[in-house]
């Protein structure tokens, strides 16, 4: 037989006596009956819880090597895909060394081309300059001409003057007249006349100096402008040359531009492909990681099953004194002011403690030493025997006769206000096991598959869920005695139905909730159907074989919150085998 068959994890189905016979407890009433228990008595379930564990244990195990099956498969993936982007990267290289060196190419032509037209530009300006120097000299020379023509003009009329003044001496002269006071006239007109046509000589001269000079002055720019034509005329070819290879070199760069794009793009792919992988291999290592500590909290389930069993079996229970769910308040006592604190449970040999926010009060740790003043108790000493999720365990040292009957007072004052809580607690629990009777007697299911401990893991629930033989059955039966129970007028926070291995087939409403992939904090408090519950008083009520059992429990709220409640468990008995519990949790 092979270690999987051995643990029932070959697939198929017991039989129904077969499973009867390795997975269910003597009868109840032999497990309830008063006296010393012997202890070979006790190794059956002993030996249950280890095989329910260790068939957990494989099942997680199985479901890590899957995930890190999974994660070899997704790392060989990004083995390959890394070489397609080494080689993308290289053809990414490649194609942007080739646009850079034709952009150098380019850049070069364009030094050339700004310096060929920086020396156009440079000849432009200087034939600019030359130019509008011989338009000036133009405008000069036409205005000087237009004096030339009015000097002329002048040496014209000086001309007519002359004309004149000999033709009147001639007539003078011939009519024979006094010339004494003519002749005067006469010179001094024949002077005035000389000087305006030396003034007009003169200017005459000038003027046609200066165009001589203008004229000069432009044949010389005319000269520069030539030799400037014939410097700009190699420098504009260059230009046009250089402009062409860039036009070239230009539609040489648009094909390397559109490879590199595509190499980019081809280069970006991978590495989006490459990063969906590694996140794929990491989401399956961190599963694979996942399920590890899963078989670490599952490792840590053995030994509590184990220790919580042995605890409350008749040769392990420690406690002398019945404990009872009563919140008393109180004052720690010490050094400084005192400091509130509040029992979770009492009883005539200690309590357990709880501080203002839930928590083991005021941080005792094992082995302190505590002074206490309890309202309507007194005085107490007490030594921290241990802390726990419900909060710091004290055993009382010193405590007064008077104290120990008021807490006797306190507990029968409490049972009577619990009475109600505990007769729903055993008709809901005797409905189940009507429901689950009849069931087994008209064959909808055998007992054998109502007490099995043969759960199956739902694949990819996370906390994981299982599902068994009877679990069709509980889903149909066990829903609206619940929901009855819910709808008593004591308003209890919750009744479920758990087998003896605290797994609750079913949950109310607002806890049975579809799983949501991922997201295992919520899943935890939303989804607590099918679910097989690990902490410890949930298992101490599941296995509770007494007509009742009542203890303190402190419920964890989505907000954060802790609420203590108490919690009354009573037997769901089929022919004569215990099931498991109703647990019906109240607030006190």
């Amino acid at each position: 037989m092979g270690f999987a068959q051995f643990f029932g994890m070959s697939g198929r189905k017991a039989s129904s006596s077969a499973s009867l016979a390795a997975h269910t407890t003597p009868p109840l009433q032999q497990d309830i009956a008063p006296g010393p228990v012997d202890v070979a008595a006790l190794l059956p379930q002993l030996e249950a819880d280890i095989l329910l564990t260790m068939r957990v244990i494989m099942n997680a195990s199985g479901g890590v090597q899957e995930r890190l099956g999974g994660g070899s498969a997704a790392l060989a993936e990004l083995c390959v895909l890394q070489d397609a982007h080494a080689r993308d990267v290289q053809l990414c290289h490649d194609s942007a060394a080739q646009v850079l060196a034709a952009y150098d190419s380019l850049r070069g032509c364009a030094r050339d081309g700004l310096r060929d037209a920086a020396s156009a530009s440079s000849l432009c300006e200087d034939a600019r300059d030359l130019m509008q120097a011989v338009v000036l000299r133009a405008d000069a020379s036409g205005t000087g001409v237009q004096a030339l023509g009015q000097t002329v003009a002048k040496l014209d009329r000086l001309a007519r003057q002359g004309h004149l003044l000999a033709l009147n001496a001639r007539l003078q002269a011939s009519n024979g007249r006094n010339l004494g006071v003519d002749e005067t006239v006469l010179a001094k007109d024949g002077a005035l006349l000389a000087a305006g046509l030396r003034e007009a000589s003169e200017t005459l001269s000038s003027k046609v100096a200066a165009l001589e000079g203008a004229a000069a002055q432009n044949d010389l720019a005319m000269g520069k402008l030539q030799a400037i034509f014939s410097h700009l005329s190699p420098v504009l070819e260059q230009f046009t040359e250089n402009f062409q290879k860039q036009q070239d070199l230009h539609s040489q760069t648009r094909p390397l531009l559109a490879g590199h794009a595509a190499a980019t793009l081809g280069l970006l792919n991978t590495v989006t492909t490459l990063g969906l992988h590694i996140g794929r291999a990491g989401a399956h290592v961190a599963r694979a990681q996942h399920g590890g500590l899963g078989i670490g909290r599952q490792i840590e389930r053995l030994s509590r099953r184990s220790v919580v069993f042995l605890r409350n079996s008749g040769h392990g229970n420690r406690r002398w004194h019945p404990r009872m769910p009563v919140k008393v308040p109180g004052e720690q006592l010490g050094a400084g002011p005192p400091r509130p604190v509040m029992t979770l449970d009492i009883s005539r040999g200690g309590c357990v403690l709880l501080g203002p926010d839930c928590t083991p009060a005021n941080r005792l740790h094992p082995g302190d030493m505590a002074r206490l003043y309890l309202e309507s108790i007194g005085p107490v000493a007490a030594t921290v025997l241990a802390t726990s999720e419900l909060g710091s365990h004290l055993r009382f040292d010193e405590i007064s006769a008077l104290a120990l009957q008021r807490i006797d007072r306190l507990i029968g004052h409490v049972s009577r206000e619990t009475a109600p809580a505990i007769a729903l607690a055993l008709a809901t629990a005797a409905e189940v096991a009507q429901a689950f009777e009849l069931a087994v007697n008209s064959g909808a299911v055998s007992l054998g598959d109502l007490l099995s401990d043969d759960y199956m893991p739902v694949s990819g629930s996370d906390p994981v869920q299982y599902v068994t033989a009877s679990l069709a059955l509980c889903e149909h039966a066990l829903p609206p005695i619940l929901a009855q129970a819910c709808r008593s007028p004591l308003l209890p926070v919750f009744v479920v139905a758990t087998d003896r291995n605290a797994y609750a087939p079913v949950h109310q409403p607002e806890y049975s909730l579809a799983q949501r992939p991922g997201q295992t904090a919520w899943n935890d408090l939303h989804c607590r159907n099918r679910c097989l519950h690990d902490r410890w008083l949930t298992l101490i009520g599941a296995r509770n074989r007494a007509r009742y059992s009542q203890h303190a429990y402190v419920r964890h709220a989505s907000d954060g919150t802790c609420i203590p409640i108490q919690v009354i468990a009573a037997p769901v008995a089929v022919h004569g085998h215990l099931w498991g519990n109703v647990q019906v949790g109240c607030a006190y």
